[in-house]
């Protein structure tokens, strides 16, 4: 059995730019991608292109210009990295989390309220009140489900937040090795710096420790 490869048309876009909310709350974005991965197993051609505002070059300057703007604001206090980093998100796309995970608690907090009542309404046995039953059966299966969809929106918006401050970080505190370290002199400490940012395996063998670097001095 053989299989297409998928047309560099489809791969070139990212299928979410050109999705609706419907699309980005549901994932509808992903089902291609889905299905031509439940039929052969996917290779690094067939995923699609990062967004513009997900691309570690954008979100590098983005941060960057933000710290020495923060810097500069500063003066005689001491500047907040924290405040730099609100500028790779949105204040929309925070309080859009914040109204998810609020919606999820009280899901979560209605679920045995709604099976209480359920038994209570059971133990209770009248006939006028069974209609009660469908009622409360059909809410707990609700909450039930918006508890689980709330939590799996809420989690990815959530996690390409965070991504998006540790890529913005990773490669800031990188250009900032490289501007103390001069590359044609100390390049194998260069390269030890960006393999401990890239998380690489057994990335400390054949070092010496005169080689390792004192992150805990370092200023941006």
């Amino acid at each position: 059995m053989t299989f297409e490869k998928v047309p560099s048309s489809q791969t070139g876009v990212n299928p979410r730019a050109r999705g609706g909310f419907i699309s980005y709350l549901f994932f509808n974005w992903l089902n291609d991608l889905l299905q031509l991965g439940n039929a052969r197993p996917l290779e690094a051609d067939d995923l699609f292109p990062l967004l513009p505002e997900h691309e570690s070059e954008q979100l590098i300057d983005t941060l960057q210009k933000a710290w020495k703007l923060e810097c500069k604001g500063a003066k005689h206090a001491r500047p907040s990295l924290l405040k730099a980093l609100t500028s790779l998100t949105t204040l929309k796309e925070c309080l859009f989390v914040m109204c998810l995970t609020l919606f999820r608690s009280i899901c979560d907090l209605l679920i045995p309220v709604l099976v209480s009542m359920l038994l209570a309404t059971l133990e209770e046995n009248i006939q006028a009140n069974n209609y009660l039953l469908y009622v409360y059966g059909l809410s707990i299966s609700l909450c039930a489900f918006s508890v689980g969809f709330l939590m799996h929106l809420s989690e990815y918006m959530s996690s390409m937040i965070g991504l998006k401050v540790r890529a913005a970080l990773t490669g800031l505190l990188f250009k900032k090795v490289c501007q103390i370290f001069d590359c044609v002199r100390y390049p194998k400490q260069i390269v030890l710096v960006g393999k401990l940012f890239l998380n690489c395996e057994n990335c400390l063998s054949g070092c010496h420790d005169s080689d390792l670097i004192n992150f805990s001095s370092f200023r941006l």
